[in-house]
């Protein structure tokens, strides 16, 4: 049998009439007689009863249709729904996002985009994760765009620079560096440290600036973002290198700039570009593009 052959059945029992059937589908009598005669001879049954100009179910029928219909609207409920995936203006985006920037970068640009008159009715799904978790979750399809620092030699990805964000060592507002306005990176060897942790796409941009210093981190507790490390900080627990972001204003620790070496991480916008796109991730896509030249 044939989608179409079930779906003439279902519009047939509706009207429970050959005549009102064929006129909501759009053919002709014997077209659908022949469908249903089809239907049936496959079937090796008879699924209606014809009475004079009335028609039954057969309690085979009736068996059939109790079994097929609701089948039947959850395919169309379903080809609505994709059809409604798949459009410009009603479209889903899922994203994922390194934590820091749930505060203000990525939920402020990406409001900004769906409050454009034409992408209001789409919908976004936020998640927050580590960045090798992000590369992953876009690897597979899980998330159509990602928000992270830089993990190198993903082949496929395609990496869109969005912003420049400085780093700052922070210490316990009662540490003995507080009082300073800047400080050299080296300052940083003679306290414990608290680190990210390794899945963390900033570890790897913290190792290298402070072995570009001549380092070696004395390690005493990892974390999986700024919010973490500065609870740590603000502890006593170690000091630190991290991202400035907006929530350190609010941690109790010191942010002090460094002076000796330019340090900054790049947030990128990622995307898998051999995978297929729909049209409003493609218009979020273009649209952060625009943004970034303004960052």
């Amino acid at each position: 049998m044939t989608l179409l052959q079930l779906t003439n059945f279902c519009t047939i029992v509706k009207h429970m009439n050959f005549n009102k059937a064929a006129k909501e589908l759009h053919v002709s009598q014997p077209t659908l007689s022949n469908s249903i005669a089809s239907l049936e001879k496959e079937l090796g049954l008879f699924l209606f009863e014809r009475k004079g100009h009335h028609i039954e179910l057969t309690k085979y029928g009736t068996y059939y249709y109790d079994n097929i219909h609701e089948a039947l609207q959850k395919l169309d409920t379903a080809t609505a729904d994709v059809k409604k995936l798949a459009n410009a203006v009603t479209g889903h985006i899922d994203i994922a996002y390194n934590p820091p920037f749930a505060q203000g970068f990525v939920p402020h640009h990406v409001y900004k985009f769906l409050d454009l008159e034409k992408d209001n009715k789409i919908t976004v799904q936020f998640e927050q994760l580590s960045s090798t978790k992000i590369v992953a979750g876009i690897q597979d399809g899980r998330y159509d765009v990602g928000f992270l620092t830089m993990v190198p030699d993903i082949p496929g990805m395609t990496f869109v620079p969005l912003q420049r964000q400085e780093m700052v060592a922070i210490v316990p507002s009662t540490h003995r560096l507080a009082g300073k306005s800047s400080i050299c990176l080296a300052e940083l060897n003679s306290y414990f440290f608290v680190a990210y942790i390794k899945e963390a796409g900033l570890r790897r941009i913290v190792d290298n600036y402070l072995n570009q210093a001549k380092i070696v981190p004395h390690i005493v507790a990892l974390a999986p973002d700024e919010i973490g490390i500065a609870g740590l900080v603000a502890a006593n627990v170690g000091v630190s290198l991290v991202a400035k972001v907006p929530m350190l204003e609010s941690a109790n620790v010191v942010s002090l700039p460094i002076k000796d070496f330019d340090c900054f991480r790049l947030l990128y916008m990622m995307y898998d570009s051999n995978r297929y796109l729909t049209p409003a991730v493609q218009r979020l896509i273009s649209y952060m593009k625009k943004q970034a030249e303004e960052f």
